[in-house]
């Protein structure tokens, strides 16, 4: 599953296509790691904070973050490179 610039989906997207969220939830978490971040403190996941808040059950993380790793894992293989070949030559 890919978003609209073909990418793979973030936790947020997945959350809000699933139904689980919506994107004001997102936002506000995503503001709130920016916060974070800008006072140099540390920085919870995207789920965390989303729990925290209500929105999310620990449940509904591990299945966003189960989906995610079984979609990231689906992608075709990209070859091994040759060491052999030069990547100059490759061009």
């Amino acid at each position: 599953m890919v978003n609209e610039a073909n990418e793979p989906l973030r936790f947020g997207e997945l959350a809000i296509e699933l139904g689980l969220l919506t994107a004001v939830d997102v936002e506000r978490a995503l503001r709130i790691q920016s916060f974070r971040r800008e006072r140099n403190q540390p920085i919870p996941w995207l789920g965390e904070i989303l729990e925290s808040l209500g929105r999310l059950t620990a449940a509904d993380t591990q299945r966003i973050f189960a989906l995610l790793f079984e979609r990231a894992n689906r992608r075709p293989s990209i070859a091994p490179l040759d060491p052999t070949r030069s990547l100059r030559s490759a061009g």
